[in-house]
């Protein structure tokens, strides 16, 4: 069964189309890089849970860098970064943007994009070279963001349930799942591939050791 599985994955591409922005960069301003797979602290400890509720409600989702957002190309609505195609993006309390990256974030919420904030908004600027002139840039092109209320949403993160508290999102917002799952599980987790024939693949797994 494994080499079978290995086989059939080296020709599918995974499906995503939400992004989420994990705070790396502030981590590195504020405690340094840490090593990974299993950094010992972290400046944002729920960041992983919001791509776990994701995942739990039928959605799927990638980890982007400030990099691959201002690489990418914005387009009715849609980010555009290779052959991936994102319809929202979700900033994990996100204090410090790049004016480049803000920039881009402006243009794909113009164009009808949605930007999910968790927690604050982005305040300030990246690095110390020119920051003041650089934080008021970013904050002007936030506040530029919010004239879109309906595409450039706060939100709170909740104490717990982060499963609930995206599908309530899902439900207010109109994000469509690929998959429904009546009662989602935290053991339980999916993903949808898109093989080179043009099929499609939907793999399930129940992780609970009982």
């Amino acid at each position: 069964l494994s080499r079978m599985l290995s086989a059939l994955f080296q020709h599918v591409t995974m499906f995503t189309d939400i992004a989420i922005l994990p705070p790396n960069d502030d981590m590195w301003s504020n405690i340094g890089s840490q090593m990974e797979p299993f950094p010992s602290i972290t400046n944002v400890d729920y960041f992983t849970l919001v791509w776990e509720a994701i995942n739990k409600n039928g959605n799927g989702c990638d980890y982007v860098s400030q990099r691959v957002i201002n690489d990418a190309e914005m387009k009715n609505g849609i980010m555009y970064y290779g052959p991936k195609k994102y319809h929202a993006l979700f900033l994990v309390q996100i204090d410090s943007l790049s004016t480049e990256t803000a920039k881009k974030l402006y243009e794909f919420i113009a164009s009808g994009g949605r930007v999910f904030c968790i927690e604050v908004y982005p305040s300030k600027s990246l690095g110390w070279k020119d920051s003041e002139i650089r934080n008021k840039e970013v904050t002007s092109l936030v506040e530029k963001m919010k004239s879109f209320p309906d595409r450039f949403v706060l939100l709170k993160k909740p104490d717990k349930d982060f499963i609930g508290w995206y599908r309530s999102i899902q439900e207010k917002y109109d994000i469509d799942p690929y998959i429904r799952i009546e009662n989602p599980d935290p053991y339980v987790m999916q993903n949808r591939y898109q093989a080179d024939d043009g099929s499609e693949l939907f793999y399930l797994i129940h992780s609970h050791i009982s």
